[in-house]
């Protein structure tokens, strides 16, 4: 990278430990003197966050006027004083030495900053949050990816993300693999079954349905991380994520064609071991319901011995209750019988009265009967 620019009596310095790829040029003290009597002030270095700042605004800007979007003066005002263009393009070798991710390698952009009169942080602050409101759905982190990767990335020619270029080279290995695998004479119609190939000839065809599933697993993470770039809103912190979803389908394309059963030698079969391998690449969530699917069955296989168990004390709870009930309802019964012979007799009413209120009490819940309850 280029030198930093000095701008009059001022310098900017990398912080401690930040990586800065050129030595900083000490103002000779010819033009120190003719600048001015005064003493220069003491070396100032620069925060990351002023530098994320500069770096994000000014990748917003670009973006938000190269898509037409109006971008307030005072924004532009701001990104003006906090980059400017070098006298001369970097060069290959400087570029070379940047990276396209300073999320990752902390490489920000010092050799732009102006130093003379810079932008308050205050400012970057608000142009920042107004850029970032102007470039939605799109985010900072995203747009600045983007434009790093365009200029810094290696094999910049595959894509400004370096998931998409890495992804690229494999699915060009795979396809490569796919295409000489298929030439052999080992792959046909009933291949591939584990039960009945062996050696090379099972080896081949199970080479095949790695590829394929490859092939299945990277179609789905470009075209899913196509999408997030498409918004701008592409994070390189969830790059781990789409490797573990290659990975998850490769074992999905060698494990899905032996596990699911392929009438062999059926050449107008829908569904053959190479298109399962297929599926399973692009769909590792399939293997993973098949698996649970088997699990469960035999969970309730396991669980099959146990069920006349549980049936038969259910059942005896119940006929305990239904005979506890019948019980109740013969002394009930009995009770009323009680009363109705007493009313025959020309009982006194005190006495029906207090037959009366012993059975409301027996049925009423707790034993309890309030005095509405009984008129």
């Amino acid at each position: 990278m280029g030198q930093l620019r000095m701008a009059s009596d001022r310098s900017v310095l990398a912080p401690t430990g930040q990586s800065a790829h050129g030595p900083a040029a000490a103002a000779p003290s010819g033009e120190a003197r003719h600048a001015g009597s005064r003493p220069p002030p003491p070396e100032a270095a620069v925060s990351a966050v002023r530098l994320q700042l500069a770096d994000e605004c000014d990748a917003m800007a670009r973006h938000a006027l190269g898509s037409g979007i109006t971008v307030p003066a005072w924004v532009l005002d701001v990104v003006e004083r906090s980059h400017v263009s070098d006298e001369r393009e970097p060069s290959d070798a400087d570029r070379s030495l940047q990276s396209a991710d300073p999320y990752e390698s902390d490489e920000w952009d010092v050799t732009s900053l102006v130093s003379a009169p810079p932008a308050r942080l205050d400012e970057l602050g608000r142009a920042h949050a107004a850029l970032a409101r102007l470039v939605e759905p799109a985010t900072p982190r995203g747009i600045l990816l983007l434009t790093r990767g365009r200029q810094f990335g290696r094999l910049k020619w595959l894509g400004p993300v370096r998931l998409i270029r890495q992804m690229l080279v494999v699915v060009i290995v795979m396809l490569i693999a796919f295409v000489l695998l298929a030439l052999s004479p080992d792959i046909h119609a009933s291949s591939g079954d584990i039960f009945r190939d062996s050696g090379s000839e099972l080896l081949v065809n199970e080479l095949f349905y790695l590829t394929a599933g490859g092939l299945g697993a990277a179609f789905y993470a470009l075209f899913t991380a196509y999408q997030y770039i498409a918004a701008g809103t592409y994070d390189t912190t969830y790059e781990s994520s789409y490797w573990i979803r290659y990975i998850l389908g490769l074992i999905a394309g060698v494990v899905l064609p032996s596990l699911v059963p392929v009438s062999s030698g059926n050449s107008s079969a829908p569904v053959t071991r190479p298109l399962l391998a297929l599926l399973g690449g692009f769909s590792a969530a399939v293997l993973y319901r098949i698996l649970q699917r088997l699990v469960q069955m035999v969970e309730a296989l396991a669980e099959g011995d146990s069920k006349p168990v549980e049936q038969a004390r259910t059942e005896a709870v119940t006929a305990r209750a239904v005979a506890h009930l019948g019980e109740e309802r013969l002394a009930l019964v009995g009770e009323l019988v009680h009363l109705r012979d007493g009313l025959k007799s020309d009982e006194p009413t005190e006495q029906a009265q207090a037959t009366v209120e012993k059975l409301l009490a027996g049925l009423a819940p707790h034993g309890n009967l309030s005095d509405s309850g009984g008129s």
